[in-house]
């Protein structure tokens, strides 16, 4: 049988023992060799996670505006239903089952997380420093701006308790700034990456990889092409969700169609490269944890893309070269990253 009939064809393994419950094991029975029934799972998931924003929300709530905190909290009760529902019955329903053991009882199994919160925490910190320096350029900025600031307001002679304090809040009014509210910011920097996280990498990143590597299993193939493979197939469910923006915005926003299709690619494209890095992430950290993925997920919200238009504030204008300096430094430093044995490598699962 030839590899590309095989990518059809074959017999997909289940997933690790780390990914079920206690009392739970890998579920022999389940056979997704089908490629198509693997990518059908992931849809129906993804359908699933866009549906409920529509059939958990009342209609009379969807008409109004999507930042209006209303409608934000149905959408978050939504997302998060449907986030805990993937999580603790979809995915162990197909891919987990009850092991018996000899004596007819069940047996101790293994947990869907092998590592401590000790451990989660130093991965999610570890996963943090890498893609922080990503934004190194961006980070220098907004220091920079807070430091500038408390400066002009306060003279030489307050109290560092007191440069703290205002710098803190200007730190925190970004938050506000950025998404225009309380429960917007709530959305935006926990919920909306949890449930998203939790759905799109932690139930349907796992299922795509085993199956790659069962092909490339047979068939001798090198495993990292089957992390490539995963990585740029999985994100494309993330990054599709996002389409149905578009349709909010035309039905009840009324934007003009020419901008919003513009936005949809733009968009799409962002969570897609944001989805192709978190995949990578998780199974560099063979699925231990998705704490680290709504940690970075919540930084990237709450940072934003680069504001280069800052630089040609008057005021900034003494620090340009160095602004552009560190952003390139921080791509650099991002991109080593992905090598071992350095201070901004990628972290492997302890």
């Amino acid at each position: 049988m030839s590899q590309q009939n095989y990518l059809h064809h074959a017999t997909a393994p289940a997933p690790p023992n780390h990914l079920c419950y206690s009392g739970q094991v890998p579920a022999p029975h389940i056979h997704l060799g089908s490629l198509k029934l693997i990518v059908a799972y992931a849809f129906l998931i993804s359908v699933i996670y866009v549906g409920a924003l529509y059939f958990l929300v009342p209609a009379t709530v969807r008409a109004i505006d999507r930042n209006e905190p209303r409608q934000v909290r149905w959408r978050i009760a939504a997302t998060a239903q449907i986030a805990i529902i993937s999580w603790y019955v979809i995915f162990p329903s197909v891919f987990c089952h009850t092991d018996d053991g000899g004596d007819g009882g069940v047996s101790d199994g293994v947990k869907r997380s092998e590592i401590s919160c000790g451990q989660v925490i130093i991965l999610s910190l570890q996963v943090l420093a890498h893609v922080a320096t990503l934004y190194l350029g961006s980070l220098c900025t907004l220091f920079l701006q807070i430091f500038l600031v408390v400066r002009y307001e306060f003279d030489s002679r307050s109290r560092f308790q007191q440069h703290m304090i205002r710098a803190s809040e200007l730190f925190f009014v970004r938050i506000y700034s950025r998404s225009g509210g309380e429960w917007q910011a709530a959305r935006d920097l926990f919920f909306g990456p949890f449930s998203e996280e939790v759905v799109f990498r932690g139930c349907i990143v796992s299922p795509i990889y085993y199956f790659f590597v069962s092909v490339l299993d047979r068939y001798h193939g090198n495993v990292f092409s089957a992390v490539i493979r995963s990585t740029f197939l999985s994100p494309l469910f993330f990054g599709t969700a996002h389409v149905h923006h578009a349709y909010l915005k035309l039905r009840y926003e009324r934007h003009d169609v020419s901008s919003v299709y513009i936005q949809t690619i733009f968009q799409f494209a962002y969570t897609y490269l944001f989805g192709i890095y978190a995949t990578y992430v998780y199974i560099r950290i063979k699925f231990a944890s998705v704490c680290p993925l709504v940690v970075i997920h919540c930084f990237c919200n709450y940072m934003g893309l680069p504001d280069l238009g800052i630089l040609n504030c008057a005021y900034m204008k003494s620090f340009k070269m160095a602004i552009i300096t560190m952003h390139i430094v921080g791509i650099v430093l991002f991109f080593y990253g992905f090598s071992d044995g350095n201070i901004t490598s990628l972290p492997r699962t302890i």
